[in-house]
């Protein structure tokens, strides 16, 4: 797993997937009160739009509103996903958002003190 430690890795991967554009939610999965993991096929631009998986894992989780694994596919993911870090905390929310205070605003959302990132095959 990539350790993301500053905003432009996280811009830089963001761009690589389309922002999570269109994505299918794969798995969510809470390791600890603390810890969780979500997962995604989302189109990877730098292999011709080709699918990956990729695994969001969240340490440190400070505030989070989710929803059940038999509710991920309800969610619209037309405007795919943002990862947004400020102050030292990653922010991650279904939908565009372009500041952390407005995260909390969104259906599902999560904030923590540490992000990091898997890429793997695609769970269809």
């Amino acid at each position: 797993m990539k350790v993301l430690t500053n905003i432009k890795e996280c811009d830089d991967i963001l761009a690589r997937i389309i922002n999570g554009v269109d994505a299918e939610f794969t798995c969510i999965e809470l390791r600890s009160p603390t810890e969780l993991c979500l997962s995604f096929n989302v189109q990877d631009e730098a292999r011709g739009f080709d699918w990956i998986g990729v695994t969001f894992m969240f340490d440190g989780v400070s505030a989070a509103s989710l929803i059940s694994e038999n509710e991920v596919h309800l969610l619209d993911m037309s405007d795919g996903f943002t990862l947004l870090i400020e102050e030292g905390e990653f922010g991650f929310a279904i939908g565009s958002y372009k500041r952390m205070s407005h995260l909390h605003d969104a259906r599902f959302f999560v904030t923590a003190e540490s992000v990091k990132l898997d890429e793997h095959e695609p769970k269809f």
